[in-house]
């Protein structure tokens, strides 16, 4: 199954990334973690190869290239989360087969999220990124330019909770974030902070109308536009927000209103929907446990 994807702004590439032995074509715990890259306009396919021992691709971001790919992969059994940005992504995909990327090609740093990262997001100009996941902090991260980028961890926001949806601004000074308590139960809403992480407003779940009776965790935020911003999201039954999952719902939600549109829902039952948006455009995916 996969466990995250993300489409280029232009709309051209995805990338998935999901457990290494789902997508492995040896037997046995393999060495390497694979991304699979899809060319749409060329329908082609490629799979690339990240070394080193890492065992779960737990979230990747392009950058607005579309060139550049940041993958949050995992240790295995926990033990932490390692951070990669790939460049060159064309001459990649150009190439047949496999396209293996050699350690001095994309540098890995150490996160300081031991107990996983689930988003990450590039800004408008492609220099900071952001992660989070399932430890009360937020990671800002600087990118350089030019080949073989090593990121820079440039801050750590702190957080009331854990974090299950990330997006930037169009204009890169704020961003967005999905947050809940520590025990994923309750407390849940929709953050605006500014790029340096001080809080600028929150809308509590309750606030979202008719949202909030239909979505649980958010997976996936990207802003379509300067105002609106696209959720997937696990759906929940009866309006109770400690029911079990009954779908993936997709939404819309206005930061200038704070109202929240419910657009379509798979209805599938599903524990981890993976989502993901072209920022700035109008081209969006879902897909679930159910293979749809």
């Amino acid at each position: 199954r996969w466990n995250v994807a993300a489409i280029s702004a232009d709309g051209t590439r995805v990338a998935l990334g999901g457990e290494a032995k789902a997508l492995a074509v040896e037997e046995g715990p393999p060495a390497e973690t694979r991304l699979v890259l899809l060319d749409l306009p060329t329908r082609t396919m490629r799979r690339v190869q990240i070394p080193g021992n890492a065992y779960v691709v737990e979230a990747v971001a392009f950058a607005p290239d579309g060139d550049t790919l940041a993958v949050a992969v995992d240790r295995g059994r926990a033990k932490q989360t390692d951070l990669v940005v790939v460049d060159g992504l064309t001459k990649r995909l150009a190439g047949a087969g496999a396209g293996s990327v050699a350690p001095k090609d994309c540098p890995k740093v150490e996160t300081p999220h031991p107990k996983g990262v689930t988003n990450a997001a590039f800004s408008p100009d492609g220099r900071k990124l952001l992660l989070a996941g399932r430890d009360p902090v937020v990671s800002v991260w600087d990118v350089p330019a030019g080949a073989a980028p090593r990121p820079t961890l440039a801050k750590e926001v702190p957080t009331d909770g854990l974090t299950s949806g990330l997006a930037w601004a169009p204009d890169g000074r704020r961003f967005l974030r999905y947050g809940f308590d520590a025990d994923g139960r309750k407390e849940r809403g929709i953050e605006y902070r500014e790029a340096t992480g001080e809080l600028v407003r929150r809308w509590a779940i309750t606030d979202l109308g008719v949202i909030s009776k239909k979505v649980g965790q958010v997976r996936t935020m990207a802003f379509l536009d300067p105002a609106t911003v696209y959720l997937v999201a696990n759906g929940f039954n009866d309006g109770d927000a400690y029911s079990p999952f009954t779908g993936t719902v997709t939404a819309t939600f206005d930061v200038t209103t704070g109202t929240a549109t419910v657009l379509a829902g798979h209805p599938t039952e599903v524990s981890q929907p993976v989502g993901a948006a072209a920022p700035g455009g109008k081209l969006v995916a879902a897909t679930t446990d159910g293979n749809t």
